[in-house]
């Protein structure tokens, strides 16, 4: 049906929410009111997959761009930190391939609840790679490990979560002011008044 694209009603000038289930969650009509975002999220998509879809995914006059690219790789496929930046950097391409300045932001990859010392400091490599990126590349980036979504261990905390990998209404609202506040070119456009 025509209702379930996005792309069908898609407006020039739209901001593509892309990434796995914390995009497909996101609540964007209730916490970026009256702004042209488009969610373009599907749980449980990789990188790979992501940038697969990417060409026929998106409307032809993007005006930016929100990221959540890495968590099911850094989940699932185990993959080094280094390989998630370079995919990351690979999404960021194609989306920059027509508008070389177009605003994009990447959200850092969430904790889960109750993460190992180790698994906490192999994620810690994974933003600190996607964060050189961002750098390298002049997009936002948007750490999400710091309260109050993570705990004092830096794990997802129950309080700001739906589930054991999944933020919750708080969680989201937060994430949402970081957005506005740490996004950059990108966090305007999102800025309500």
């Amino acid at each position: 049906p025509q209702c379930d694209d996005p792309l069908a009603n898609a407006q020039p000038g739209s901001i593509a929410f892309l990434g796995s289930s914390t995009i497909e969650r996101f609540p964007l009509q209730e916490l970026f009111p009256g702004k042209n975002c488009l969610n373009l999220g599907i749980g449980n998509e990789s990188a790979p997959s992501l940038i697969d879809r990417l060409e026929q995914s998106l409307p032809k006059a993007l005006g930016g761009a929100v990221l959540y690219v890495g968590s099911i790789d850094f989940r699932n496929s185990q993959r080094r930190p280094a390989a998630i930046a370079v995919l990351a950097g690979t999404v960021i391409d194609h989306l920059r391939a027509s508008t070389p300045d177009l605003p994009v932001a990447l959200i850092g990859v969430l904790p889960e609840q109750s993460m190992n010392a180790p698994l906490l400091a192999r994620l810690e490599q994974v933003n600190a790679a996607l964060q050189a990126l961002c750098n390298q590349r002049g997009c936002a980036f948007i750490s999400t490990a710091r309260p109050p979504v993570t705990d004092e261990s830096g794990s997802l905390n129950p309080a700001m979560a739906a589930d054991r990998l999944h933020l919750g209404p708080q969680g989201y609202a937060h994430l949402a002011r970081w957005l506005t506040e740490d996004g950059g070119a990108l966090g305007q456009l999102l800025q309500t008044d």
